[in-house]
Order: structure tokens, then sequence, then C-alpha cells
């Protein structure tokens, strides 16, 4: 519609409460409240602030997943999902194009940030955060997946570790590993035996509750080592 002006004007839409509450969690996302990996406040808090129906909540969170953005884990809560989807909602990700990116050198990436962060995390580390990795090994062992719950324990170390800039930097290239990573590559990285993975965090993490970071750092680099040492070993394969 044009008015007497000139100007062209669009009729409004209006907007269904579910759809606001999308919006304004969205907003959480957008704003870095919460980075990929990381959770979402519980449903009674988001209910508390809104001040909307636990139903129309839950409806917002549906849209959310059905775009890919949030996944839940049963008992704990919904979380950021770790996709490639998120470059259209931060600009940051865009900085590389994924389908130029090698997996192997985003590992080699995380080789010289994560083990800081580990050390950074056992110089840091406040009560909660260790009962937040603690509640994420459980987890892992409980569930048997590597990655489902991997990438929150390295959010994890890396927001422990009290670096904003170092956090940002290892959700961009924990980002980018889903992003880039095909069915071959999760194969090969699950190949791996569940007992010796659950193993090297529990490692880690009892590093950084002795704040040894020294040692923290090494279970780290060690970690990550053997992952791409089985990437490096199958590249031709993917």
């Amino acid at each position: 519609m044009i008015n007497n002006k000139g100007v062209e004007l669009t009729p409004i839409k209006r907007v269904r409460l579910y759809e606001e509450v999308e919006s304004q969690l969205m907003s959480l996302v957008t704003d870095g409240v919460i980075q990929p990996g990381e959770k979402f406040p519980s449903e009674s808090e988001l209910i508390e602030q809104l001040n909307v129906s636990r139903a129309v909540l839950r409806e917002a969170f549906r849209i959310l997943e059905a775009k890919g953005l949030v996944y839940s884990i049963q008992g704990r809560g919904r979380y950021l999902r770790p996709v490639e989807k998120l470059n259209s909602i931060n600009s940051e990700y865009l900085a590389l194009e994924l389908e130029k990116t090698s997996i192997i050198e985003i590992y080699e990436v995380r080789l010289g940030l994560e083990p800081m962060a580990a050390n950074l995390a056992a110089q840091r580390c406040k009560k909660e955060d260790i009962e937040n990795m603690e509640e994420i090994v459980s987890e892992l062992e409980i569930e048997g997946q590597h990655n489902q719950h991997d990438y929150p324990f390295h959010i994890a170390i890396a927001k422990a570790g009290g670096n904003y800039v170092l956090r940002k930097l290892i959700a961009m290239q924990l980002n980018l590993v889903y992003g880039v990573s095909n069915e071959k590559v999760n194969r090969i990285l699950n190949s791996r035996k569940m007992e010796e993975y659950v193993s090297e965090h529990k490692k880690i993490l009892e590093a950084i509750k002795r704040r040894n970071g020294d040692m923290a750092s090494q279970l780290m680099k060690e970690h990550l080592s053997k992952s791409l040492y089985l990437l490096m070993k199958a590249k031709n394969n993917f």
C-alpha cells in the first residue's frame, strides 16, 4: 500500500506470543549470552523472566529445535546446537568458508587453543564450573556417545578459564568441526573405545580439580592429538 506521499507501507503482522518468545530466546544467542554448546536457562527461570506459560515457552523451543538450532538432553535441559546453521545468525562464523576448511586444520588450531584453556580452567575454575563438568562427564559415561556430550565439556572448560576471547575462539573451532564433518569423519572420530574416551575426560577434569594447570594442559593435548592422529591416518578417505 502507498500513502499520499508516495511512501510504501506494509500491513502490520500480528505476532503470536510464542513467536515473540522465540525472538527473545534468539536474542540470547545473537547477543552472545549463550554460546554454541551452552545450556539455556531452565524452564522455570524463563517462565518467570518472560512471564509466559510453560506451553508457550515449549512451543517457542519446538520452533528452534525444528530449525536445528537447539537440542535437548533428557534430564539436563536445552542446548544451543553447534551446527553450520548457526552461520546465519552470527556473522563471526562466516569468517571461514566451511567447504574450504579442513577438519585436520581445525584440530591443529584446537591443539593450540584448548590446552591453554585447560590450564586456565585449573587456575580459575569455580565450584559451579567443576559441578557442571562433572555432570557432563557423567552424562557422557551413561549415554555412551562421543559427540553429543563432548562439545559441552570442551565449552565448559573454556568457560571455566575465564578468558572471553579464548572461549569465543574455541566455540568457533568446535562449531566448524560440526560444520565440516561428514559421515566418514564422524565414523573416524567415533572409532575410539568409549572407555578410553571417557577416561581421558575424567583425567582432564581431575587435573583441573587439583588445580594442576600443566597436567590439565598436557592431558588435553594428548586427548586431541589422538583424534588428530586418526584423522591424519585416514585423510584420503574424506
